[in-house]
């Protein structure tokens, strides 16, 4: 069947239009709206129970940000304690007794912590897992609602990207980092409520930073949020051309196009990482205002705080109190900045997530709207119907065309390539509205009735059969399901419908020979199966046996049923009661067979013309070979990459060892390869992070001298302000340096950042596309689940990179630099308050190593729903005929819910180490305190170098459990650098890279091919031997035709020709030279494919024809190659000509106009060898008699190999090799 997108343009342009309304409802059938997206539109699918479980955790969450600001409160009170200790005032046995009730309420308070940490980041990690999932479904289903041309306009891989990658970010967006804000939130919140409780003059002179803070992060947040949505944009375009090319992986490696695609995904690369770069940078100016910010608050407080101690107004209490609080509610304001990526990264996200979900569908297959007939007898008519497909409103495809189908009658379209009769197939189908008159069944608009109701009691098979990589037995019921009851009770039988089904198709005895029957699993798009498995009338890649016994059967299948054959095969359509003739969208004849023949009109000559082509003296080739058992994958299908696998291979085995003993080693050095050219900028960042570290540090040394002055008696006043004034003058000029180094740090990561995601994207798409094809035929490297890599595993490795690399430097330094300025200080309070960080070290560590495991088994899992979703996208038009939207919606649900369960149990563990770490600060305080207040009681300390040893202390401690709240990001960051280890340690054992090979076709390559008693078995398969001691020979120059039944083998000499793949023994020579021996990039230029079923990418027409021949092509061999696949005379008469963009896998073209530009593809590279598998089955008789001319010259002095059907395609053949079961049974001439 012609699978026709554009027929030949008509004179009449849309410009020429007047109605306004035509364009706008053109533009309906393609347009997404903008959805504006808030952060609160995130939660747009929580439950009633998810809002609640959120209510409740919100509430754990403020209840543990509140608790950390009874700090200042506590160490107010101490630091008045501190103050009486003398025999006068206060009894050492009181001190102690005191002493020690505050340090157990530290205690308590940090189990509270815990606790309320622990509930918070559980629910909402749960609750961002199930709302992930509803989006996943909500997105899956939108897709699959939508009309034909939002695809065409599109493009699914586009569309199908969005599922792993742009769900991804809204889930890092809604689950614990906004637990973590709200913390933080009700932390700052806390301070400020004590501070303004405690002494509220200081609190709000202090509160005046919050402004410039607030101001600052607002405007930076828009510009992340602009950023990040353009910089996700650009990648979804990315991700479309990765999931198109590596879709077609077969045509690439024959084409030896890799460098080519490599180079248009790097140019997308480009732009994804420009716009990420602002974004990053955005982040680093933001962090390094809002933490100086804080800086200064502490010079403000504690030189205001001065003033009012020396005026009698407070005391140094209240002062250290209000400080202290200010102190934690900024660096905890402070930890949020670097989280806000997420959040922008989430809304940027959900915003084209939504558009595709709030967009009304103008046909839509789960609307109830539109009548249900009682019944149907299927009178189709088409009155006066003018189409134009929305993504080319330049050309009118139908005009006017008035046709008649009778009901319970077979009708049969035929007409040239490009003509319109798909068109026929699409309308009635309603894939497309007419943009003018009806299309009428039973005398009722189709338009007014139920759409899934309708298309159940249709059935389409069209020429590009899509199988999904389910069971066969699947495959096949989902064009059983909805059949209306039949009154016999076997007909109930699903089971039964099905093998009636198969037999009917002419497959009942080819799947139950094979070893599952029924029950094999087919590979991604079906291409584990030979051309014979198509089921019902599309006979144009079955053998002449095949073809003959499933014609008669639909012809038995057909009575009482109203049935329409779209055909370029006049002998499949001769006893059809009703023929339609189309040219150029418009109906030129209708009849009978023998109606049209008396014509002598259109119909008449073409018949003749194909008759005499194909029965010259009343034979056909045909082989009586019995169907092989020995069922091959589907090679003809050369741009389809089966993806199943029915025995595990050794090799994988070995991967999995191999990405066990992976070390953390090699796993750090393979994430820094990908910015070794940057290493300068590197240590630039590392320098001043180190630098930046030690702000801190220096920060609380600076406190606790400021403390120190405003300790003094009143009788010291002046002294005491002086003092004050130069420790706070201090703090600023140190807040000073400090936004200067957290500016070139956060500047040099970002850039670092971009460039390593874009070198790890680039570097595994290249490594991706150049292994072996066996590779692409397992079940867990699907289409999907490979651009999910591209797309999840890669942004995953900044988790180590950018402002979280930032951070974790700078971390690592104040920690390091608060323990030794703490040990130089007091060096025993320093001991005991550093002898807690292993255990905090230890439980951040353990929550890195399980986030890891949970991260990997998460990955598996989305890895396949993702790979399910991108079949079932790539398939919508197939999903859209069966009416099968809701059965594929249900089993992508049933797959994202198992995850949802296995998720949970592993958030539940998780969060134990999470927790322990956010409040293990408090038992480090509380044993500072005791223990520093007994020192401070013996005389051993002074209260500065007791508050200069606290102050570090409490920046070490709190800045390390700051890290690890980057431990969900880190842990998906090692587990993707074991993913990225793995696939770029497997090496392909044929290499197609330039220069793979010493040794080199020879320049004066003749073609003679030989193929020396090869045995051969696919690798997924190794049970099913495909070839069995095949052996033949193609002399210079020399036209074969290889025959025989479905299945036998054909095809798979193609492969091994175009070394896809190598035999397991015997050779295959050129020019006597065995081809392993020969660099594969240059033998492969040697040859050229054309394919029953060609392969279009996206692009222009130039593009795909020049596809393997670079841009200095000259136009006038585009133009001789086009002539002589007869495809000239229709790009000319396209407004754009070479320039015209074809669409989404050449969506725009119809079937037989993405043949003929295959045909000029192949003939422009000038090949040594013509490999031509079925290459004009999609045409027309006319433009067949004149294609095969053209190959017949093209062939001249070149050796020339075919598989076909059809005698009119070999009967010139220099010789026929006759296949069965894997080995010549026959050879000779016609």
């Amino acid at each position: 069947m012609d699978s026709n997108k554009t027929a030949q343009a008509t004179d009449e342009p849309i410009s020429s239009i007047e109605d306004a309304s035509l364009e706008k409802t053109l533009k309906l059938q393609i347009e997404t709206p903008n959805i504006a997206v808030g952060f609160k539109d995130l939660f747009r699918y929580a439950t009633l129970k998810d809002l609640l479980i959120l209510s409740f955790c919100t509430v754990a969450a403020i209840a543990a940000g509140a608790i950390l600001p009874c700090f200042p409160l506590l160490f107010g009170d101490m630091a008045g304690l501190f103050q009486s200790i003398s025999p006068q005032e206060m009894p050492r046995s009181e001190f102690d007794r005191i002493l020690t009730q505050k340090s157990l309420t530290l205690v308590y308070l940090g189990i509270g912590a815990y606790v309320a940490t622990y509930i918070s980041t559980v629910g909402f990690m749960g609750v961002g897992e199930r709302l992930t999932r509803r989006i996943r479904q909500q997105y899956f289903r939108a897709l699959l609602r939508q009309n034909m041309a939002f695809f065409d306009n599109i493009g699914p891989g586009m569309l199908s990207s969005r599922i792993s990658l742009d769900c991804q970010n809204i889930q890092e967006g809604v689950s614990e980092k906004v637990a973590f804000v709200i913390t933080a939130l009700a932390t700052l919140i806390s301070a400020y409520v004590i501070g303004f409780i405690k002494y509220w003059k200081l609190t709000l002179v202090a509160s005046s930073i919050l402004v410039g803070i607030i101001v600052t992060s607002t405007v930076c947040t828009r510009f992340i949020i602009k950023y990040q949505g353009k910089s996700m944009a650009n990648y979804s375009i990315a991700g479309g051309l990765a999931e198109e090319v590596i879709s077609s992986i077969r045509t690439v490696k024959a084409l030896g196009v890799r460098e080519v695609f490599s180079s248009r995904f790097e140019s997308h690369l480009i732009s994804v990482e420009t716009w990420g770069r602002k974004a990053q940078i955005c982040v680093a100016v933001l962090i390094a205002i809002v933490t100086t910010m804080t800086f200064m608050s502490h010079a403000l407080t504690f030189w205001t705080g001065s003033i009012f101690i020396g005026r009698g107004e407070a005391s140094l209490s209240d002062v250290i109190t209000v400080a202290f609080a200010i102190l934690i509610g900024s660096h905890v304001l402070g930890g949020i900045a670097p989280h806000i990526p997420a959040f922008a990264g989430a809304v940027a996200a959900a915003s084209k997530v939504y558009s595709v979900i709030d967009r009304e569908s103008p046909l839509d297959p789960t609307s109830e709207e539109g009548a249900k007939l009682d019944q149907i007898s299927g009178c189709i008519n088409f009155v006066n119907v003018k189409h134009i497909y929305p993504a080319r409103p330049q050309q009118v495809i139908m005009d006017g065309v008035n046709l008649h189908i009778p009901a319970g009658k077979t009708t049969a379209i035929v007409g040239p390539s490009g003509s319109g009769k798909s068109t026929v197939i699409s309308l009635i189908e309603r894939f497309y509205s007419p943009i003018g008159g009806q299309v009428v069944c039973d005398g009722q608009d189709i338009s007014t009735i139920n759409l899934r109701w309708f298309r159940q009691k249709l059935a389409l098979v069209a020429q590009e059969p899509v199988l999904f990589g389910v069971s066969i037995f699947d495959n096949i019921a989902m064009g059983t399901l909805d059949i209306p009851d039949q009154g016999e009770e076997k007909i109930q039988s699903l089971e039964f419908r099905v093998h009636e089904a198969a037999k009917q198709a002419n497959a009942h005895n080819f799947i139950t020979n094979l070893p599952k029957g029924y029950d094999t699993k087919l590979g991604e798009g079906g291409s584990q199966l030979s051309g014979v498995l198509l089921l019902d009338e599309a006979t144009s890649a079955l053998d002449s046996e095949s073809e003959q016994s499933v014609k008669e059967s639909i012809q038995s299948a057909s009575v009482g049923r109203t049935t329409i054959v779209v055909s370029h095969r006049f002998s499949t359509i001769t006893y059809a009661d009703n023929i339609i003739v189309f040219s150029e969208g418009r109906v030129v004849e209708q009849g009978t067979h023998s109606e049209l023949q008396s014509l002598n009109g259109v119909y008449s000559k073409l018949f003749e013309a194909q008759q005499l082509e194909e029965h010259p003296s009343g034979h056909e080739v045909n082989s009586t070979a019995p169907e092989s058992a020995q069922d091959e994958p589907l090679p003809h299908r050369m741009d389809k990459a089966g993806n199943n696998t029915e025995i595990v291979p050794l090799d994988q085995e070995d991967q999995k060892v191999q990405d066990a003993k992976t070390s953390l080693w090699s796993l750090v050095s393979l994430t820094a390869s990908f910015n070794r050219p940057e290493a300068k900028l590197l240590v630039i960042g590392l320098t001043f992070s180190i630098l930046a570290g030690c702000g801190g540090p220096t920060l609380a040394f600076l406190l606790a001298k400021a403390i120190n002055e405003l300790s003094k008696p009143e009788t010291m006043v002046s002294s005491m302000r002086e003092g004050a004034n130069f420790w706070c003058l201090m703090m600023f000029v140190v807040g000073l340096i400090h936004v200067f180094n957290l500016t070139i740090q956060g500047v040099s990561f970002a850039i670092c950042s971009g460039r390593l995601i874009y070198r790890a994207r680039s570097t595994l798409f290249r490594s991706t596309i150049k292994k072996d094809v066996s590779f692409f035929d397992r079940d867990e490297n699907k289409t999907g689940a490979l651009t999910s890599l591209l797309g999840v595993e890669a942004k995953s490795l900044s988790g180590v990179s950018g402002s979280t690399l930032g951070t974790i430097f700078m971390s690592c330094t104040t920690l390091v630099a608060s323990m030794a300025i703490a040990l130089a200080i007091g060096w025993k309070v320093a001991l005991v308050c550093i002898s807690t960080i292993p255990v905090l070290l230890g439980c951040g560590f353990y929550r890195v190593w399980m986030i890891a495991k949970f991260a990997q088994r998460s990955h598996e899992a989305h890895k396949q729903s993702s790979a399910y979703a991108s079949e079932a996208v790539m398939s919508a038009r197939t999903i859209a005929a069966l009416a099968t939207e809701e059965q594929f919606v249900h089993h992508y649900e049933q797959q994202l819910k198992i995850q949802e369960r296995k998720s949970f149990v592993s958030i539940l563990k998780s969060s134990i180490p999470y927790a322990a770490s956010q409040s293990f600060a408090f038992f480090c305080v509380a044993l500072a305190f005791w223990y520093g207040g007994q020192r401070i009681a013996d005389g051993e300390y002074s209260i500065f170098q007791f508050f200069a040893c606290f102050a570090e202390i409490i920046f070490g401690s709190q800045v390390a459990g700051l890290v690890f709240s980057f431990a969900t990001d880190i842990g998906k960051a090692n587990k993707a650098a074991r993913t990225f280890h793995t696939m770029l340690q497997k090496t392909p054992t044929i290499d197609g890279s330039e220069g793979d090979s010493t040794a080199h076709l020879s320049e004066k390559c003749e073609g003679k091919i030989e193929f020396e008693n090869i045995h051969f078995t696919y690798p997924n398969r190794p049970g099913h031997p495909i070839l069995n001691g095949l052996s033949f020979a193609v002399q210079l120059g020399e036209h074969i035709a290889l025959v025989g039944s479905s299945g036998c083998g054909k095809s798979t000499c193609f492969s091994l020709l175009e070394r896809l793949y190598d035999p397991n023994s015997g050779t295959v020579k050129i020019d006597g030279q065995d081809i392993r021996e020969i660099d594969v990039a240059e033998y492969r230029r040697a040859l050229a494919y054309v394919s029953q079923e060609p392969t279009i990418y996206s692009g222009t027409i130039r593009d795909n024809i020049t596809l393997d021949c670079g841009p200095g092509e000259t136009d006038e061999a585009i133009i001789q190659a086009c002539k002589d696949a007869n495809i000239y005379d229709f790009i000319c008469s396209l407004p754009d000509g070479l320039a015209t963009t074809v669409g989404n896998r050449g969506v725009m073209l119809s079937g037989g106009q993405k043949q003929r530009i295959a045909i000029a593809r192949a003939l422009i590279r000038n090949p040594r060898v013509l490999l031509l598998d079925e290459a004009t089955s999609a045409l027309d008789s006319a433009s067949e008699k004149l294609v095969q001319d053209a190959l017949e010259k093209a062939s001249r002095g070149r050796t020339t190999i075919s598989v076909a059907h059809r005698l009119s395609f070999v009967r010139n053949a220099d010789k026929i090799y006759v296949i069965e079961n894997g080995k010549v049974v026959e050879s000779g001439t016609h």
